[in-house]
């Protein structure tokens, strides 16, 4: 494993280890906290803490996407899919994605609906439905159907349907051991 890898796990783990000390003795402080103004503070900063987190796992998925992207290159060359480190397995899957029509194309996202066998009466004749599409949920689901040979619904646009690849990795051993 790369050194600069190692590194930047460690960084976000001993940050992470702070934060639960830190976390602790603020839920303590906090307990008793009958001051607004230190009350409103707080809950702006774990805002804005919450932003960092949320640019930390960003770019942690960016790295993955890259890694990912790269692995499956190098596998479409050496027709290679699985790779055993010393700290994981890995096995390149594809899944397929079928265009998912607009909540707004109301024709076309009833007939996803009632494909998926969702009631009618939770999305018929309503502005907003009560069940919508998750999109990872819709991938799963249609990978497994395609899978069982079953044929895809007739309002599908075929030359539409892309593939998406995942890097599954399996942990043989903590990062750091």
């Amino acid at each position: 494993m790369l050194d600069l890898v190692k590194h930047l796990y460690r960084t976000v783990r001993s940050l992470h280890e702070q934060f639960l000390l830190s976390e602790k003795a603020l839920q303590h402080t906090l307990n008793t906290c009958r001051n607004k103004a230190e009350l409103a503070d707080t809950v702006l900063a774990m805002r804005e803490t919450l932003e960092v987190c949320k640019d930390i796992e960003k770019r942690c998925n960016e790295i993955r996407r890259t890694c990912t992207s790269i692995y499956a290159m190098l596998a479409s060359i050496d027709g290679e899919l699985t790779t055993r480190t010393e700290y994981c397995t890995a096995t390149l899957e594809f899944s397929q994605v079928l265009p998912v029509p607009s909540r707004h194309d109301k024709q076309a996202y009833n007939r996803l609906l009632e494909w998926l066998g969702v009631p009618k009466q939770l999305w018929e004749n309503q502005e907003e439905p009560a069940v919508t599409v998750f999109w990872p949920g819709l991938v799963e689901y249609v990978t497994a159907w395609q899978s069982a040979g079953k044929p895809l619904p007739e309002f599908v646009d075929i030359s539409r349907i892309t593939s998406i690849e995942n890097l599954r990795c399996v942990k043989r051993k903590n990062v750091l051991e």
